[in-house]
């Protein structure tokens, strides 16, 4: 089934098998409908257990019969009755207004923070036993003789990065995550259920901590928590995070000053009260100089020298013109250090980010791109330099700026959106842009690896639900903190295989920003050697199996779990590189659909070959099932393949989940037959 990034399928489903009394001749409900709720219905239904009905206070649902069982309001519950939360982000929530409307709290049962509750001490001692007596001297010799050596790791990291919300008081018009309001909606009721001390016993042999991924950090209680624990623990880590500032109050900033922070970064973007309104929607610019002026002056009071005062500057074309003014702020605060960097760029969707912010105002992400404004840019960056100099204030222009291949006269700002696409068209035309990669191009086999990353040596990432990386650059996560012990994630098959390819000049795709892309290979300055594949090997997608797929290209494809990988665009397209074509008589395509009756009844599926249609493939369930596209030839050493997905269905269209991808066909692998 497709419930699978939660990393915690096997674990649900020994939960229900050994609590299996508690639901036995009772009447369930399982309440919210989502990908979890269907899964366990799923799950339920096999294990001959009845569900009476699916409950949700949306409306959206209401009429429904999933899998012929109907969606009802919870006002229908029966009495007495188990009523299952399976929400995995707002279980809490749920609970909470389940109760209010009638429902006996001893009835409900959360499942999702109930399972990880059920499992959590099994995975503790598992940790304790590995880790009870290991110092932080001893930790340090091991990571010393481990680290660009071993692949198993005996080792605790060095390095943390925290997350602990996703909520967030601003909604910028350049966030990723505020440009689709379902999942902004979401996004700001996700509940931490990971206990905290499935990882704060690494706060005694960390040299860095970052208290931050998502959300505003300081909108939790649990931000203060963890900063208690971490300052009575026996380390003397260097402790950041980033902060927009409007939190900054005297209370918040009188305990960061007084805590073992070392660094904290206040995002600024603007310089003027009317810019910062239109870019940082919900701010207020006022209380931000108020907040940031307060935070510098309680930490020169209390003598803090080793406490280092940034601003970030995300540059735009709607605040371009005010980055000197902005340099010029930082210096009346007595800011320590400042950096100015561009949008990101490489973003997928943003074509589609379009914002009307107030009457006169319309965002649209691309137009904001300064490469198409380098006389300006020039000009103010010169002068915010000019500003800083001979100032106690560290100045930093990004050296992303650099990048930038446009020359020519700045495009008049603001203008029509179908004009500046037209315009920005014709310019990508007329330069022809090509791969990044140049005469300095390194071969792989030049390359230290070492060099270029330690992080699965050294660091852990660790979200808010659990899930856990080595960066913020890979592709997905590699498990779940609530569903193993630390051990087993620091040292499972994929870990090993990532440092196996730092070892081997060979890396792995889950290293995304760094290869299994054109992207990662420009950025990187690698050209690739080509792979060749024969009849009987297998392309797998899979977290632990998928060495091969950065050797092919592809696109249109991402979430690469355990099991395979989603369709993430309406078309998904593979080139395989191909010796002895002529023994190749056939594609093995193993895959299942998303599939849900009363839901999404079928999805349907165009397969070409060369751009030629060969099959049409319709689906009305969601059985794994393996399909065989024939070859009649192999053109020119390489096989083309496409994926076009007919009306795809994303699980948050249909307000199932507030995942936005396409994903209407998981596919598991591709055999050379």
């Amino acid at each position: 089934m497709f419930i699978t990034e939660t990393f915690a399928r096997e674990y649900i489903e020994q939960f229900i098998n050994e609590e299996i009394n508690r639901f036995e001749n009772k009447t369930i409900y399982l309440h919210t409908v989502c990908e979890m709720g269907v899964y366990v219905f799923e799950l339920l239904n096999d294990m001959k257990v009845e569900v009476k009905a699916f409950t949700d206070f949306s409306q959206r649902f209401s009429g429904l019969n999933i899998y012929g069982v109907p969606v009802i309001n919870p006002d229908e519950i029966e009495p007495d009755s188990i009523v299952m939360v399976t929400s995995t982000t707002v279980a809490i929530r749920e609970k909470s207004k389940l109760i209010h409307s009638g429902i006996n709290e001893k009835n409900i049962i959360m499942l999702y923070p109930e399972v990880i509750a059920y499992f959590h001490d099994y995975f503790m001692s598992k940790d304790q036993d590995i880790y009870g007596n290991l110092s932080k001297e001893e930790n340090m010799k091991l990571r010393t003789r481990e680290h660009f050596k071993e692949v198993e790791l005996k080792s605790l990291p060095s390095q943390l990065i925290l997350d602990l919300t996703t909520k967030c008081n601003l909604n910028c018009v350049h966030c990723t995550d505020h440009h689709n309001r379902e999942v902004s909606r979401y996004r700001n009721q996700a509940e931490n259920y990971i206990h905290d001390d499935r990882y704060s016993f690494l706060f005694n042999y960390l040299d860095s901590i970052y208290l931050n991924i998502s959300g505003e950090p300081l909108m939790t209680p649990k931000f203060f928590e963890v900063l208690d624990q971490i300052d009575e623990s026996d380390n003397n880590p260097y402790l950041f995070t980033i902060t927009n500032g409007l939190l900054l109050n005297e209370k918040n900033s009188r305990r960061i000053v007084n805590s073992k922070f070392k660094m904290i970064t206040i995002s600024m973007d603007a310089a003027t009260e009317k810019t910062y309104a239109r870019l940082r929607r919900g701010g207020d610019f006022k209380t931000w100089v108020e907040n940031v002026g307060r935070f510098v002056e309680l930490r020169n009071e209390a003598g803090r020298t080793d406490l280092e005062i940034r601003l970030l500057y995300t540059v735009q074309r709607e605040n371009l013109s005010e980055i000197p003014m902005a340099v010029q702020i930082a210096v009346d605060l007595g800011i320590d250090f400042m950096e100015v960097h561009p949008l990101y760029d490489n973003i997928a969707g943003k074509e589609s980010w379009l914002i009307d912010v107030d009457d006169t105002f319309q965002y649209y992400y691309p137009q904001q791109n300064v490469e198409y404004y380098p006389q300006m840019l020039n000009r103010v960056l010169n002068e915010s330099e000019e500003i800083a100099k001979g100032t106690s204030l560290s100045y930093k222009i990004s050296p992303r700026f650099k990048t930038y291949s446009y020359e020519g006269d700045d495009l008049v700002y603001p203008m029509k959106i179908s004009e500046f696409v037209e315009k920005v068209t014709a310019i990508e035309a007329a330069r022809q842009v090509a791969p990044v990669i140049d005469e300095h191009s390194l071969n792989i086999k030049d390359i230290d690896y070492c060099e270029l990353c330690n992080n699965p040596w050294s660091m852990a990432m660790i979200f808010l639900n659990g899930n856990m990386m080595h960066c913020n650059r890979m592709n997905q996560p590699q498990a779940n903190l609530n569903f193993s012990s630390y051990y087993d994630i620091h040292n499972s098959i994929n870990a090993q295989n990532i440092r196996k390819g730092l070892l081997n000049r060979d890396l792995s795709w889950d290293c995304y920003y760094c290869s299994g892309c054109e992207y990662g290979d420009a950025v990187k300055r690698l050209t690739r050697d080509k792979v060749y594949f024969k009849k009987g090997d297998r392309l797998v997608f899979s977290l632990e199996e998928s060495d091969a797929l950065r050797e092919i290209q592809y696109s249109g494809m991402s979430r690469i779990q355990r099991y395979g990988s989603w369709n993430n665009l309406s078309k998904s397209e593979f080139k395989i590189s191909v010796l002895d074509v002529e023994k190749v008589d056939r594609l093995e395509v193993t895959l299942e659909a998303f599939v849900i009756p009363g839901m999404v009844d079928k999805q349907e599926v165009n397969v070409y070959l060369y751009e030629e249609l060969v099959d049409h493939w319709e689906f009305k369930d969601n059985k794994t099932t393996t399909k065989s596209i024939p070859l009649n030839e192999v053109k020119e050493g390489q096989i083309h393949l496409t994926f076009e997905y007919l009306n795809p269905v994303s699980p948050l269209s249909i307000g199932l989940s507030r995942d936005d991808r396409e994903r209407s066909l998981f596919i598991n692998s591709i055999q050379l037959v």
